[in-house]
């Protein structure tokens, strides 16, 4: 610069701001120059706003994703116009701070309405371009159509809500099958408790029929049958007489057993227990079996059905060892864990082969074992044999505690 240019831009401070404005406009056009030859060439749609937010220039992929022609887009459009009604404000709401200055950058996923009305999904950002001084100068954007990205992500989204409903409906289908299996087992229990108790009821209406009719019937042939024994001479006749007396006794001792065995009187004193070591004597006079009952010394009450099927459980399994064990000494072990019944029956007899079982073969007398397990699983219990030839054979009954209304029970010695 020679003398005289400094003295007349000193003179002249207008001077020195154009060439200043100029120079930055230099540098603009330099500087749009790099932008646009980086930008014609993304894959990305690309374009320059002015501080305004209207398009000055943009790529060839920024107007396929918009569908307009790039004149069209920088006839004054902004990407403002380009967003349906519904999500305008939102937008409007995030870029125009940017705009101003007061948020760093842009970046947002929104929908861009395309000039033929058709509405695709895009993720835009955008940054400030600023003078060396740091002055803004104008908004570089970047725009990506996700439209595919959406479809695939509201589609996983839908799957997760039908997977969702699917599971609620599943989990409310598992409830009510599982109320029903519920009241199904609970009307079983009840079905299996009148049954036994319906049982029993005949047994003892039969017991009391032997006792009360049968019984008189034969004691009074038995005192007739007395009196006419010493008033007769003939010794022939006298002999026979004795014989039918004879019988006569036969006959009552074995309703008086039978009286018993139908329904023995302790069964329901309302102790399992008493009852079991009552039935261990009557195996060993009647039947020559020695049964060994482990309970201590005190008892506990249960309710008549689970009391009545133990017992007669145990009675059932007890002839099955004197038939088919061949041996005369079994133990019986009672035990109560929480609020579960136990029982085990264990003799070392001859033993078999529990697979072998079938219906037609469960031979424990009139009861059956087959059925003595159906009626433990009825009343939400379970019945479990380990045996094998020779080995002897260990048997588990175990059924819920369920206790006697209107009474407190007691718990076996060591046991809670």
């Amino acid at each position: 610069m020679t003398d005289r240019q400094a003295s007349n831009e000193a003179e002249d401070p207008r001077g020195r701001s154009g060439r200043a404005a100029s120079e930055r406009e230099a540098a603009l056009r330099d500087g749009e120059a790099v932008i646009h030859a980086f930008f014609d060439g993304a894959a990305v749609g690309a374009a320059l706003l002015s501080l305004e937010g209207r398009f000055v220039s943009v790529n060839d992929r920024y107007c396929q994703i918009a569908g307009y022609a790039r004149e069209e887009m920088l006839s004054g459009l902004t990407p403002l116009d380009l967003i349906p009604p519904d999500q305008r404000d939102e937008v409007r709401d995030r870029f125009m701070p940017f705009l101003r200055g007061e948020t760093p950058a842009y970046d947002c996923e929104h929908r861009y309405r395309r000039k033929d009305g058709g509405e695709i999904w895009i993720h835009a950002t955008a940054g400030m371009i600023r003078d060396r001084d740091g002055n803004p100068l104008r908004v570089a954007a970047i725009v990506e159509d996700i439209t595919e990205r959406k479809r695939a992500e509201e589609t996983l989204l839908q799957s997760r809500r039908d997977l969702d409903l699917m599971n609620q409906t599943l989990e409310q289908r598992v409830a009510e099958r599982t109320a029903e299996a519920e009241a199904r087992a609970a009307q079983l229990r009840k079905l299996a408790g009148e049954l036994s108790r319906t049982e029993q009821r005949e047994r003892r209406r039969f017991a009391q029929m032997l006792h009360d009719h049968l019984q008189q019937l034969l004691v009074g042939a038995k005192f007739n049958a007395s009196i006419i024994e010493r008033r007769i001479g003939d010794e022939g006749l006298l002999r026979r007489l004795r014989y039918m007396i004879e019988l006569l006794d036969q006959s009552i001792a074995a309703s008086r057993s039978l009286t018993v065995e139908l329904s023995p009187p302790i069964l329901f004193e309302g102790k399992l227990v008493p009852a079991l070591r009552w039935l261990a004597r009557w195996m060993e006079d009647n039947h020559g079996l020695h049964m060994t009952v482990n309970a201590g010394d005190e008892v506990f009450p249960l309710s008549e059905d689970t009391r009545i099927l133990l017992f007669q459980s145990v009675r059932e399994l007890a002839f099955n060892i004197v038939k088919h064990a061949g041996v005369r000494e079994a133990t019986v072990s009672v035990s109560r864990c929480e609020d579960m019944i136990c029982i085990t029956i264990e003799d070392q007899g001859a033993g078999f082969d529990p697979s072998s079982l079938k219906p037609a073969t469960g031979d424990f007398g009139g009861f059956g074992l087959l059925r003595v397990q159906e009626r433990l699983n009825l009343l939400g219990g379970c019945f479990d044999i380990r045996s094998r030839p020779g080995a002897g054979t260990l048997v588990t009954l175990v059924v819920p505690f369920q206790q006697e209304r209107g009474s407190a029970g007691e718990d076996l010695p060591g046991m809670s």
